[in-house]
Formats: C-alpha cells, sequence, structure tokens
C-alpha cells in the first residue's frame, strides 16, 4: 500500500514539472528521486513515471558533479544532431541529383 502511494506521488511530481523541465533537468529530477528512495528507487521511479532505467542512471551519474549550465544550452558540446554540411558527403552529387527533380 505504501508503494503505491510512493509511485502515485512520484508520478504526480513529475507530471507537475514536466512541462517546466528541458531534458537535463527532467534527468537529474528524476534521478533525485530516485536516489531519495533508497534500494529500488531507480525501478521505482522509472515504472512509476516512465523514464528509462538509463536515463535515470545517467541522471544519477551527472548528479554529484552537476554544475549550472547557461539557459541557452541543453546538451553537453557536440551533443544533438550534426550540421547538414558535415553529414554530406558528395555535396556536388547531391546537388547534381537534386537538379533531375527540380
Amino acid at each position: 500500500m505504501a508503494l503505491k502511494n510512493l509511485l502515485s506521488n512520484y508520478k504526480a511530481r513529475v507530471e507537475a514539472l514536466s512541462p517546466l523541465l528541458n531534458e537535463r533537468a527532467r534527468r537529474l529530477f528524476v534521478a533525485s528521486e530516485a536516489r531519495a528512495a533508497g534500494r529500488g528507487g531507480v525501478t521505482a521511479v522509472s515504472n512509476a513515471t516512465g523514464v528509462a532505467c538509463s536515463t535515470i542512471n545517467c541522471g544519477l551519474a551527472e548528479l554529484p558533479g552537476a554544475e549550472p549550465q547557461p539557459a541557452s544550452c541543453i546538451r553537453r558540446p557536440g551533443g544533438g544532431r550534426k550540421q547538414k554540411a558535415e553529414t554530406e558527403r558528395w555535396p556536388a552529387l547531391s546537388r547534381h541529383c537534386f537538379g533531375f527533380y527540380k
């Protein structure tokens, strides 16, 4: 019975704060909830919130040394999608191929 109340509390807190948090803040928040829950906390928080265990474990690893980041920076440097120029291997060939469609 107490476990059900605990899980519903986790879910309610995450749902209330989720629209206000970015990826990193959400990861750190659920990691702190899992740490506070003690043994089995990662699984309990994962089941209650739908956040993957691997995400919570990454947050737990990041939590002790978490430093504030600028508001404009969510991901680590180098994270996210690569620029189009970096992913395009043969620009002349793609210009030639796309020329047929015009």
